[in-house]
């Protein structure tokens, strides 16, 4: 596989796969590239998520792949709680759920569960690590064996309990984070104007003083 260039998502095919995935595309945009690439003399094109080695992991509707080298990839926001994810369509799931406005935390989206004991130092040199793998039978078994090994890991994937894992639960539930999003940006609005209406009552006084 070759890669050949990176730009803005503006493939309709990728835009609707984000769709369907429940993804904002601005959300997207601020994370991933509209990566294109060579394969077996044919050219593709595919969401590309970079790695901390300069690689990517690639996703569009009939493929899923990575463009060496394969690594993890770390967004350090200097917090002291860290929040680990598989594949990064879960990564872009959770700061939907959060409208893009998560609370504190650094990120790690392992790109490969196998990637999960050598990233074990940089996790837990924070004092959380918050775990959002898989419900399969390797992402539970990882959660449990880390949660044994230290009071530091903590199981996240309760939330999705029901789902493989959180972009499945985001697409089964997108109305009603869509709902609370819409509420939540509401309530930003009229706080917003209350201000407002509280500084121009002020400087009127100032004025009449």
């Amino acid at each position: 596989m070759k890669f050949l260039s990176h730009h803005l998502i503006s493939s309709p095919a990728l835009l609707r796969y984000l769709e369907q995935r429940c993804i904002p595309d601005q959300i997207a945009n601020a994370w991933c590239r509209e990566a294109r690439y060579e394969l077996n003399g044919k050219r593709f094109y595919a969401l590309g998520f970079k790695n901390d080695a300069d690689g990517y992991e690639l996703r569009n509707p009939g493929f899923k792949g990575s463009i060496s080298p394969k690594e993890v990839t770390f967004i350090d926001q200097g917090a002291d709680i860290v929040t680990v994810f598989e594949g990064f369509l879960d990564f872009l799931s959770y700061l939907t759920i959060y409208n893009n406005q998560p609370p504190p935390t650094n990120f790690l989206i392992l790109n490969s569960l196998a990637f999960f004991e050598k990233s074990r130092p940089i996790m837990e040199k924070h004092g959380n690590i918050h775990l959002y793998l898989d419900r399969d039978t390797a992402g539970m078994q990882c959660t449990e064996q880390a949660i044994k090994s230290s009071d530091q890991y903590k199981d996240c994937s309760f939330q999705y309990r029901d789902c493989k894992d959180l972009n499945q639960w985001l697409a089964q539930n997108f109305i009603h984070v869509k709902r609370e999003i819409q509420l939540l940006n509401k309530a930003k609005e009229i706080m917003q104007d209350m201000k407002n209406r509280e500084v121009s009552r002020d400087r009127k006084r100032g004025r009449q003083i």
